[in-house]
């Protein structure tokens, strides 16, 4: 910060290779050597009487009167007989040195007022910031001083307004320049709009990087921004992870508003490259409208910041709402409740069993998370991910599971249960994570796991975020041992050409395509067609969600093996997981459905 204003305005920085020890002793030693010659004027500053000009007229005035009192005393010495003599050439010699006093001290008065403006226009800045205008063209001492005096409370104005009003880091306005401008507008009484854009990866960068980097990352968004918006918007960074802009055209009418922000949106948050590792934006913005929502700039800001905060999964974009308050509020508890749930191992992991049905028992299990809160019970996931989703905490959260997981794994290894698969669901942020693959190599080699043993699961959608770097996360996840599924498929736009570019293990039927799927049509030719695609791929399929016999013995004649749902079994926790998957049990379940008479569709 010290380098980057320093060099922005011209000033000198300090020598960087003196310490603070080196600095005060080099310091101390050129006061003293500059005390030694201010010895007159330390000596007359013992009179508090005296100002500076007193100062300068006692010695003028001491001076001038030398030579009328040697005169007077070489008379005195050589001419006692003659009085009036002496008395004549004294009155004289006194006329004339009190005339040429006069003179002198008029002169200096004049001489010394460069000096007295000076030190008024530095006292006046000191009060009141106000720089006063001084000449500068004289190019003598006193001339230079003024002048430099100028120069430099010019430069100092100039970085007292970029620490006050410009983000160091982005070089736009700051919270506080743009607080000014919204006051200013509301004076003005026009109507216009505050959006807010948010980029939630912000801490995530920082945190898994450093603060370096994620203040690059935010300098190359608001470049983005600033360019989008042109040079007629005021942009400002309003906090470490957001931007906030005011508009007064295209976004007036409400539902033009969010279409724009939904634009610029799409086009600001596009891959960012930082070095050799791609990073993906997750912007979100928000909208507040002067004067319908509130005439205070800090509340505009506010409430627009809140609107972000509280998007939908359709869309990055929304306007305030009143209620928008309550609901931040109560998001903002849940957030420090994980928070606190993070620290205090209040989460645990549920398994879900995975029955390969020609073998007629449990082959694995998903991990599912809950959250034991200690005032509510057991806590399902959505009504706490989607909350972590929207902030940095659902990669804390993924880690948590991801060490949980393995962990269990290890135990389970100890006690024979060797064969079992426990499958991990990432988050879409987490999978993108840089440094993914260290952490999934890890908390294998910790928990002393057989990586087969372990499946990461990531929704199609998240996948084709980044397609280059999700084939690198696939390849080194590969490479590791870990088996990859591919969740909800069917769900999302990927195209075929890229999924066939991925190494993946599994496939699994989201279960909107499983659920009464013997009576179907629509549902019956997606599954044959997803089914047969697995096939010609060497891929394993699971049929998720099933919750009837009927779904199990119809997806068993199209060639699904894998079933996973509330039919065969809940999720149950890890102490009763190995219980729940006994083969008698299961067997005589899928029995059961294999005897089962399907209905027309």
């Amino acid at each position: 910060m010290h380098e980057w204003v320093t060099t922005k305005i011209g000033l000198k920085p300090t020598i960087p290779f003196l310490n603070n020890s080196q600095q005060i002793f080099t310091r101390n030693s050129i006061l003293r050597k500059l005390m030694k010659t201010l010895w007159l004027y330390s000596a007359l500053s013992r009179f508090k009487f005296l100002n500076y000009r007193s100062k300068i007229m006692v010695v003028a005035f001491t001076g001038t009167h030398i030579p009328l009192i040697a005169i007077v005393a070489h008379i005195a010495w050589r001419s006692t007989d003659n009085w009036q003599s002496f008395l004549s050439v004294l009155s004289t010699a006194l006329v004339a040195t009190l005339g040429g006093t006069a003179l002198t001290l008029l002169a200096l008065i004049h001489l010394l007022r460069p000096i007295i403006l000076t030190s008024q226009a530095l006292r006046e800045y000191g009060q009141s910031r106000k720089v006063l205008p001084l000449p500068t063209h004289f190019d003598d001492q006193v001339g230079t001083l003024m002048a430099d005096t100028v120069s430099t409370l010019t430069d100092l104005e100039e970085a007292r307004r970029i620490l006050e009003h410009v983000d160091a880091d982005t070089g736009l306005a700051n919270r506080t320049k743009l607080i000014s401008e919204i006051a200013a507008a509301v004076e003005a009484g026009k109507m216009y709009r505050v959006c807010v854009v948010v980029s939630n990866g912000y801490q995530r960068v920082a945190t898994t990087m450093n603060q370096g980097h994620a203040d690059k990352v935010m300098k190359m968004i608001g470049d983005r921004l600033d360019a989008f918006l042109g040079a007629d918007a005021v942009l400002a960074r309003i906090a470490p992870g957001q931007f906030a802009f005011l508009s007064f055209e295209d976004f007036l009418q409400e539902g033009q508003s969010l279409n724009a922000l939904r634009s610029l949106i799409q086009e600001c948050g596009g891959k960012l490259s930082l070095g050799d590792v791609n990073i993906q934006p997750n912007l979100a913005g928000g909208i507040s409208t002067y004067p319908t929502d509130s005439s205070d700039p800090e509340e505009l800001l506010d409430f627009a910041a809140a609107a972000s905060d509280l998007v939908g999964a359709r869309s990055p974009v929304a306007a305030y709402l009143p209620q928008m308050r309550v609901d931040a509020f109560d998001r903002y508890r849940v957030e420090e409740d994980i928070k606190l749930a993070l620290k205090r191992d209040e989460f645990e992991l549920y398994f879900q069993p995975v029955v390969a049905a020609d073998e007629g028992r449990a082959v694995g299990g998903e991990a599912l998370i809950r959250w034991n809160h200690p005032e509510r019970g057991l806590v399902r996931p959505d009504q706490f991910i989607p909350i972590a989703e929207s902030s940095d905490l659902i990669s804390e959260i993924g880690l948590w599971v991801m060490d949980a997981a393995c962990k269990q794994v290890g135990a389970w290894q100890n006690n024979d249960q060797r064969d079992l698969k426990v499958a991990i669901n990432l988050s879409a942020r987490q999978f993108h994570d840089p440094l993914l693959l260290d952490h999934v190599k890890g908390f294998v080699n910790d928990h002393k796991i057989d990586p087969q043993q372990l499946e990461i699961e990531l929704t199609e959608s998240s996948l084709m975020d980044d397609f280059d770097q999700s084939r690198v996360i696939f390849g080194g996840l590969r490479d590791l041992g870990v088996g990859i599924s591919i969740d909800d498929f069917g769900t999302g736009f990927a195209s075929l050409s890229y999924l066939r570019r991925l190494p993946f293990n599994k496939l699994k039927l989201d279960r909107e395509f499983v659920d009464q799927v013997d009576t179907k049509p629509e549902s019956q030719a997606i599954c044959k067609a997803l089914i047969a695609l697995s096939e010609g791929l060497h891929l394993d399929v699971l049929a998720e969600g099933t919750e009837r016999a009927e779904e199990i013995t119809y997806l068993r004649e199209l060639g699904c093996n894998l079933f996973q749902g509330y039919y065969l079994s809940k999720p149950v926790s890890a102490n009763d997981f190995v219980a729940s998957i006994e083969q008698g049990r299961l067997r005589s379940l899928l029995e059961k459905a294999a005897k089962t008479e399907l209905r027309a569709a």
